[in-house]
């Protein structure tokens, strides 16, 4: 699960239970103790990286992170090359990034096709 649904339903609970004040404060409750922990830690980062046990764990967490970016990678690909239209535009697209074309150039025209194709609502 990613941290943008989350982060969106607090701010709608919080705007159902108390408006725009509630919104406020809702998204500051889930962003900002993350956001703190990082700010306090930073400075301390340069000095903890040379323990071992440090380094051990930065290891875990990255590795732990690759393998959920796979996991996710796996499930979208499962969900998305379900035709061949799709297959093929996500083929010129990654194609178009190996080659560096500017990501609005790749975006805008995939975006098009997929609505002459698929309609507005697939």
């Amino acid at each position: 699960m990613t941290p943008g649904p989350i982060l969106i339903t607090a701010t709608f609970v919080g705007y159902k239970v108390s408006n725009l004040l509630g919104a406020i404060m809702a998204t500051l409750g889930v962003f900002f103790p993350s956001f703190f922990i990082l700010v306090l830690l930073i400075p301390y980062h340069d000095r903890l990286r040379g323990v071992e046990k440090v380094r051990m764990m930065e290891q875990g967490i990255l590795g732990s992170f690759i393998g959920m970016l796979a996991l996710v990678l796996y499930n979208f690909g499962r969900a998305s090359f379900v035709d061949i239209p799709r297959i093929l535009i996500a083929a010129v697209a990654f194609f178009a990034i190996y080659k560096k074309i500017s990501l609005p150039y790749i975006l805008l025209p995939g975006g098009i096709l997929s609505v002459l194709i698929y309609g507005f609502f697939l």
